[in-house]
Parts: C-alpha cells; structure tokens; sequence
C-alpha cells in the first residue's frame, strides 16, 4: 500500500481540511479563488481543487478496506464506501459553480489508497467489468469529464500491472473509454492536458503543469520531458516512484 500523495504546488488560494460530513463551516467557492479541499475519509487519499474559473479537478479518490493499524476510522463513519463520500462532498461543493460532474479527475498511481481497494464489501458495477470502489464509486455518482492516469491504455511500465486493486481500476478505465468517455495518460512537462475550461479572463493568473509521471519528469523547457530511471532498471522502479506529481498557480 502506497504512503505517498500528488506533489502539488500552491499559487494564491485558499485550502480546506474537508471532512465528508458536516461541511456547513466551509464558505462557498467564488470566482477567481483557488480552493483546494483535502477530503478525509480515513480510508485514503482524495483532494479537490476548483480553479479560479470554476474548473474541477479531483486527485485521486482512496478507499482502504479492512481492518489495520495503518488506517484511520471511517469517516465521517462506515454507512457509505468512501468513494461515495467522496462523490457525496464533491457535488455538494461543485454547487458553487452551477456543474453537475467534475471537469477532470487525476489518479496520481495505482495503489488502493488512491484509485480504491477491493473489499468484500465492493458490488459490481453495472457499467463494465469491475467493482465499486475508490474512483469508480465516485463516477457512480458524480460524472467525470476526463479522466487522466500514469498508464492508459497499456499499463506497462515498468512492468506490467498485476494488483488486484490495480487491475479493477483498469477495467474501469476501459470500461469508460468502451462508452465513449475520456481517459488519457499523462503527459508530463504539459500545461495543456488540465486546461481551465471557464472564461479565460478569470483563469488567466493560474495553470496547471504536469512535472512528472509514469517514469518521466519535465526538463523545465517548453512541455519536454525525460526519462527519469534508466531503461530497463532492475528492480523496476516501485508504483510510488511512478506517481503523477503537477503544479498548480
């Protein structure tokens, strides 16, 4: 199981430490804030930001099952998975900006505490060959515009992908490209792949640059990136090494 987060660089906003029950305290966004919201579940990792013109980005939506000292207790308890609470407080502060569903959702690796872990407690779903949990609970009840990992469509790198957890989302993620939807694999050095979907006047003073993924890290000059571990590294470099970092301001 993964420790690690998105790497993500702050310009002028503001931050909130969301719990998903109770989130009346939390003013709504207004035009030309930055808010990015940690959402707390207990059960993994999960941030949203909605950019000064009211675009969404999601990083990740985590959903740890079982029992262990590592984890946290549900939260704000265990009547939802988390990736329903997670759904659940995204729409609640989307509502701020007139959306029904999130521009972009970001999945910064393949670990369970960031794309969702496989419990007993998992359903199938009705839209494809996969369970319910972590992101694919979130798009159950939140609709995702784009959504953008470290490996579509081969999941080959550094080696091909064989955790259970893993391969769930996967299925998820061909299971939307099957419906038309779309995913894409990062491109790292790029400024355009999370664009602001809003009016261009508003989002002018804020961009998002993908500074690495998937074993390539931006060199700092226009949207070229380098490979960052020796071809053919063995031991292949672990999935936290892999993880999707970006900037955002």
């Amino acid at each position: 199981m993964s420790g690690s987060f998105a790497a993500v660089g702050l310009g002028l906003g503001r931050l909130a430490h969301g719990g998903t029950g109770d989130d009346a305290h939390l003013s709504p966004w207004q035009p030309g804030l930055l808010d990015i919201h940690h959402i707390n579940t207990g059960r993994g990792n999960s941030a949203l930001a909605i950019l000064p013109d009211g675009t969404s980005l999601l990083i990740d939506a985590g959903a740890a099952t079982g029992q262990s000292p590592a984890l946290n207790a549900p939260r704000p308890d265990a009547s939802r998975r988390p990736g329903q609470w997670i759904a659940r407080y995204v729409e609640r502060q989307l509502r701020a900006t007139n959306a029904t569903g999130l521009d972009y959702a970001l999945m910064t690796h393949l670990h369970g505490d960031h794309v969702g872990q496989l419990g007993v407690e998992c359903p199938e779903s009705a839209e494809g060959k996969y369970r319910l949990t972590g992101i694919s609970d979130v798009a159950a009840g939140v609709p995702i515009g784009k959504l953008i990992d470290r490996g579509f469509p081969a999941y080959d790198y550094p080696e091909k992908a064989t955790d259970p957890n893993a391969l769930n989302y996967i299925a998820f993620a061909h299971a939307r490209q099957a419906q038309g939807l779309a995913v894409e694999r990062v491109r790292p050095g790029s400024i355009a792949q999370i664009a602001p979907l809003g009016r261009a006047e508003v989002a002018e003073n804020c961009a998002l640059r993908i500074l690495a993924g998937n074993g390539q890290v931006w060199t700092g000059e226009g949207e070229t990136a380098a490979a960052h571990f020796s071809a053919g590294a063995k031991p292949a470099p672990p999935e936290n090494n892999c993880s999707i970092a970006l900037r955002i301001g």
